[in-house]
């Protein structure tokens, strides 16, 4: 089993380019979940992509790893400001009820050929300093 790593780095930027030997090539669109307000009783949900394109027609398995923040488990990654931290997720799922990881921990992978979308979650009532916060997440893909 073939796997690469890429980059994905939710609020500020996406990338794209070309993994392993050209054989596949992985592009992201970001989770950019705009303004958050710590009044509004809901939390705030948003939607990125990630584009898997291999040379032959292989079903892929998509891994994300806990992020550049994270405080060692997937149950809650967090974007960063500074000295503060706002919490959030990544899903497989609209429902946004299955984490998507590594597969392990209770968390999923995604599995498919082109385009997967990627679910994130804000949960609501997080007391911070406004500003922009951001965390990178690298993406794991074994075809």
């Amino acid at each position: 089993m073939k796997w690469i790593k890429w980059i994905l780095v939710f609020i500020v930027i996406a990338g794209s380019g070309n993994a392993l030997a050209q054989q596949c090539t992985v592009s992201s669109v970001a989770v950019n979940f705009g303004a958050y307000d710590q009044t509004d009783g809901n939390s705030l949900q948003a939607t990125g992509s990630i584009r898997v394109e291999c040379t032959t027609q292989t079903l892929s398995v998509v891994q994300l790893d806990l992020g550049r923040n994270s405080d060692g488990n997937f149950n809650q990654r967090r974007m960063q400001k500074g000295d503060h931290y706002l919490d959030y997720n990544l899903y497989i799922d609209a429902a946004c009820t299955k984490i998507w990881g590594d597969g392990t921990s209770n968390t999923f992978t995604q599995t498919g050929k082109n385009n997967v979308i990627v679910y994130g979650k804000i949960p609501a009532g997080q007391k911070i300093p406004s500003g922009i916060y951001s965390d990178t997440v690298t993406i794991i893909v074994e075809w």
